[in-house]
C-alpha cells in the first residue's frame, strides 16, 4: 500500500496507519524521546522521595531478595565474570597500593608488633583452657571438618564449632553462621 509521508511528502510503502517514511520516523522518534526525557527528569525531581520509598519497599520484599541472591550466585560463578572481577581487583589493588603505599607500610609495621602481642595472648589462652587447645588441634590434625556448612550449605570459610570440648564433638559451619551461634 503506497502512502505519502506527512512530514516530507515522499511516497513510501506502508501498512495500517503509518504516517511517516522511515527517515522521518527516526526524526520523530528522536523528538519524542527528547520531549519525554525532559518530562521524566522533571517528574523524578518532583516525586523523588516517593519513588525512592517505593523502590526501597520493593527491594526489601523477601521474594525479591531471594530471587536476586539466586541470580547473583549464578552470575558470579560464570567464568567470564570471575575473570573480569579478578582483573578489576588486580588493577584496583595496584592503584590503591601506589596511592597509599606509606600508610600501608606503616600499618604493616604496627601489625608486626601486634602479632607479638597476639602470640602471648594465645599462650595464655592455651594455658587457661588446655582442653580447648587439644580439641582444636585434634580437629585440624584429623581433618574432622565437613565439606559444607550445615546451616547454609556454603563451602567457603569453614570452621568447626565445638559442642563438647572434652569429647571433641561438634559441627561444621561457615564463619558467618559460626559467629551468629556465638552471639546468641
Amino acid at each position: 500500500m503506497t502512502k505519502i509521508c506527512k512530514l516530507c511528502g515522499k511516497e513510501f510503502e506502508g501498512y495500517c496507519n503509518r504516517k511517516y517514511c522511515s527517515e522521518c520516523k527516526i526524526i520523530k522518534r528522536k523528538e519524542w524521546d527528547n520531549k519525554h526525557r525532559e518530562y521524566n527528569k522533571r517528574y523524578y525531581k518532583k516525586y523523588r522521595d516517593e519513588i525512592m520509598e517505593k523502590s526501597k519497599e520493593y527491594r526489601q520484599k523477601q521474594e525479591v531478595i531471594e530471587r536476586r541472591r539466586e541470580y547473583m550466585k549464578k552470575y558470579y560463578k560464570r567464568p567470564e565474570v570471575e575473570e573480569r572481577r579478578r582483573e578489576y581487583y588486580k588493577e584496583f589493588n595496584k592503584k590503591y597500593y601506589k596511592k597509599n603505599k606509606d600508610i600501608l607500610l606503616k600499618k604493616q609495621k604496627e601489625s608486626k608488633k601486634e602479632k607479638g602481642y597476639y602470640k602471648e595472648y594465645l599462650k595464655e589462652y592455651n594455658k587457661k583452657y588446655p582442653e580447648r587447645r587439644k580439641a582444636r588441634s585434634f580437629v585440624y590434625n584429623n581433618k574432622q571438618k565437613g565439606n559444607e556448612c550445615l546451616e547454609c550449605g556454603s563451602t567457603k570459610n569453614l570452621d568447626f564449632h565445638h559442642t563438647n570440648y572434652e569429647k571433641n564433638e561438634g559441627i561444621t559451619l561457615c564463619r558467618s553462621c559460626h559467629n551468629i551461634i556465638h552471639k546468641k
